[in-house]
């Protein structure tokens, strides 16, 4: 069994600004966890010194040393080496065994925050301060043996803990036996202590060269602060909010056939079954990487201009349809009539009768020509 060692110097951020020793962040533990050869039964010693900072990011770094405490199968230790603030109480709890000293004494507080706006604004701040209030609470009352109800009292009262509190309450399991030394030696020493974990050269020692490196690092880091953490890559948004990463495109760039991207950190054609409606409602397909197709967005007038001319064309319809059935009706009494009149002629021109009627006079033939002929000329007329 290996006993491993690794410091969390410096305030507590996401990511960090300077790199001069005085930053801690996520990537910072991750690098030196992964720069580890941990085998169970291990243990891992982790050296805090710190006023504090971001409460999400401590609990972040509370949850990744559980997780490998638990996949690794390895014993925690935290080391109040220093000052053990804030949000370093939280990193603090999350060990095994939890060493301090007398001389060095944790310092809890509520949560605070800079807040701007108007009276909603300034409430939702105060009642997401109180949400993070009671969530170091709870963490407190289940890593130590103090009450939800007394963790808020103390932290209301933003004081350090006595000693005697952390060895009652379990914020400290042990104390390690530190020499007292002049405040100016022990100044003295931890500065020597925190050189050694700073990535930097003393800006008097520092070349030109290395004084301008360090400022375009610094600008680069501004740049991403300002674009939500990320790179010059190009995002886009979908319609639902989802992040598509162009890692190849600059930011000012637009993407075309061809272009690559990723949607959390996989290659977007294995999400959404690679087709993503984006923000400006055009319509992106990928296969892997790449972006196979680009459909625009059908405008919403287009739908609407189609929709009132099919209107249109059933009305139409529905008028030629009636004009159809009138047409069909006039001809049905058309061809009435013409059998009526074919009918009369057959009678007239009848050569076998049952009853043979008188032979009619020249003046009765003549009317019943006419008759006929009158029949035709209306049948005609009609026309």
């Amino acid at each position: 069994m290996a006993t491993h060692e690794i410091n969390i110097y410096g305030d507590i951020v996401p990511f960090k600004w300077m790199n001069d020793g005085s930053e801690f962040d996520r990537a910072d533990l991750n690098n030196a966890i992964d720069n580890l050869d941990l085998q169970e039964g291990d243990e891992l010693i982790y050296n805090i010194n710190t006023f504090g900072g971001c409460t999400t990011t401590a609990f972040t770094m509370y949850n990744k040393l559980k997780r490998v405490k638990n996949e690794k199968k390895i014993t925690l230790t935290s080391r109040a080496d220093g000052y053990c603030a804030s949000s370093g109480v939280i990193l603090l709890l999350a060990g095994d065994k939890k060493i301090g000293n007398k001389y060095l004494k944790p310092f809890v507080h509520n949560a605070w925050t800079w807040a701007m706006g108007d009276k909603n604004e300034t409430k939702k701040a105060f009642e997401e301060l109180d949400k993070v209030d009671n969530e170091i609470a709870e963490l407190y009352a289940t890593e130590t043996t103090m009450s939800k109800d007394l963790a808020l009292q103390i932290m209301n009262e933003s004081r350090d803990l006595t000693v005697d509190e952390c060895l009652q309450y379990g914020f400290y399991t042990e104390l390690e036996n530190v020499q007292i030394v002049e405040n100016s030696i022990i100044f003295n020493s931890i500065n020597k202590r925190n050189s050694q974990f700073r990535n930097i050269n003393n800006n008097n020692n520092m070349s030109e060269k290395n004084k301008e490196t360090q400022k375009k690092d610094l600008w680069k880091q501004i740049e991403n602060f300002f674009s939500g953490g990320k790179a010059s890559n190009k995002i886009m948004f979908t319609a639902e909010n989802m992040e598509l990463d162009f890692y190849e495109l600059e930011e000012d760039a637009m993407p075309e056939i061809g272009s690559k991207a990723k949607f959390d950190n996989r290659p977007a054609g294995e999400s959404n079954n690679g087709v993503y409606i984006m923000a400006s409602g055009d319509t992106y397909t990928f296969v892997g990487e790449e972006l196979t197709s680009i459909e625009p967005k059908v405008e919403e007038n287009a739908f609407e201009a189609e929709n009132i001319a099919l209107t249109e064309t059933v009305s139409n319809l529905k008028i030629e349809i009636e004009n159809l059935k009138a047409e069909k009706e006039t001809l049905n009494k058309r061809f009435t009539e013409a059998e009526s009149i074919i009918k009369n002629f057959k009678e007239l021109e009848a050569p076998e009768n049952k009853e043979v009627p008188r032979e009619p006079n020249g003046k009765e033939k003549e009317t019943e020509v006419s008759k006929v002929k009158s029949a035709i000329g209306n049948l005609k007329k009609t026309k």
